[in-house]
């Protein structure tokens, strides 16, 4: 496992310190995991599948892919959860809330509009 850890730190292009900081650890700890010298326990592996979208099947045995694949229910409940992070930019956050609150014809109108611009795009893009 510990090269594996290791593969998704640099396929995530994280240091150490960043990898352990996400998952509430330290580099030191996970530098042990990486060498092989400690084994992470079970709320770690779940932290780190949480935090990256990994599968823990390939994370504990190096079976099926790296990352498990979202839903679109899924996804969307990942940015809504992203979305109300401290991490989040305020006015990311007030724009959302706003259009939380349109009323359902106003938002199929938008989504219409949307639609449009990125059928024109991929046109453009052809």
């Amino acid at each position: 496992m510990n090269e594996r850890i290791k593969s998704l730190r640099k396929v995530l292009d994280l240091t150490q310190t960043k990898f352990a900081q996400r998952i509430g650890s330290t580099q030191n700890t996970l530098a042990n995991y990486e060498l092989g010298r400690r084994n992470p326990s079970s709320s770690v592996i779940n932290n780190i599948c949480k935090e990256f979208n990994v599968n823990e099947d390939w994370l504990r045995e190096g079976k099926g892919e790296m990352f498990k694949t979202l839903t679109p229910d899924q996804e969307l409940a990942d940015f809504v959860g992203e979305l109300f992070s401290d991490d989040c930019e305020p006015k990311k956050k007030e724009f959302f809330r706003a259009m939380a609150k349109l009323p359902d014809e106003f938002f199929i109108q938008m989504m219409k509009a949307f639609e449009e611009v990125q059928e024109e795009k991929e046109k453009r893009e052809d």
